[in-house]
């Protein structure tokens, strides 16, 4: 994500990263930063909790998620559900998840160029095409992952399990 951030800026991109959340990388991520002479760029919340996570989503237009790994990734669920376009790695999981122009974007794993001519598409996209992807995003969330679809799926889980 910080080589992206440099890659923007020396693109002429006027953007900012927010990351959210806390972990050991932290002060790496800074110097990393500052080293590059993008830390005004960069703003690291430190740990947010999961209650008051949503006031981010809903002051970005991007949400990308640059993992290596995930299961179902809930932040990429959040992101898709708040009207952000996502952006995510090109992992199998994410894949899953991530119809590329359909719902949002995917980028190539560790590769910084891709994932900004990606930011950049999105940032050149005109606003109906914006919609399109953040309402299709939404609406795979809640057809596929809402509490009502996750519950009734659990519930014949656990009700097949306590016939056996």
């Amino acid at each position: 994500m910080i080589e992206t951030l440099r890659i923007l800026r020396q693109r002429g991109a006027l953007v900012k990263l927010v990351m959210v959340g806390d972990g050991p990388l932290k002060t790496h991520i800074e110097k990393t930063a500052a080293s590059l002479g993008i830390d005004e760029l960069l703003t690291m919340t430190g740990y947010v909790p999961n209650n008051e996570v949503h006031r981010f989503y809903q002051k970005s237009a991007i949400f990308v998620l640059p993992s290596r790994r995930e299961a179902v990734a809930s932040a990429l669920l959040e992101g898709m559900s708040s009207g952000c376009v996502c952006i995510a790695s090109d992992i199998a999981d994410n894949m899953e998840l991530v119809h590329p122009m359909l719902n949002g974007l995917l980028f190539h794993l560790n590769d910084a160029e891709d994932l900004a001519n990606q930011i950049l598409n999105v940032l050149s996209f005109p606003e109906h095409e914006v919609a399109r992807l953040t309402s299709n995003a939404r609406q795979m969330v809640e057809r596929t992952y809402s509490v009502e679809v996750v519950g009734k799926a659990l519930g014949e889980i656990f009700s097949g399990l306590s016939t056996n």
